[in-house]
């Protein structure tokens, strides 16, 4: 697989993610998961740099950073999503003005 392919793998996941966040404004696990595909398509730029070009290793140590932030990111929405469903029965967000 070369540099070329994998910045088209990349790019198709981008432009999965951006059309998820553009057409879904309903379902916030929607949301969730098209932000976190955001974050894997830029990873994956990422460790192809530092694959093809030799002494990259910035491109893996952010990487990690990446990761790190994302699974932040990802249990600081589930709890609000867990505490939305208990007082509304609903996660879905036009229903739910006051979050």
């Amino acid at each position: 697989m070369s540099l070329h392919n994998c910045f088209i793998l990349s790019t198709i996941f981008f432009s999965i993610s951006i059309s998820g966040l553009i057409l879904n404004r309903e379902n916030i696990i929607l949301l969730f998961i098209s932000s976190e595909l955001m974050l894997l398509s830029i990873s994956t730029n990422l460790v192809a740099l530092s694959h093809f070009k030799i002494g990259f290793l910035s491109g893996k140590i952010l990487v990690l950073f990446i990761l790190t932030i994302a699974a932040a990111e990802l249990s600081i929405g589930l709890a609000i999503v867990i505490s939305l469903f208990q007082k509304k029965k609903n996660i879905n967000i036009k229903n739910s003005e006051n979050i």
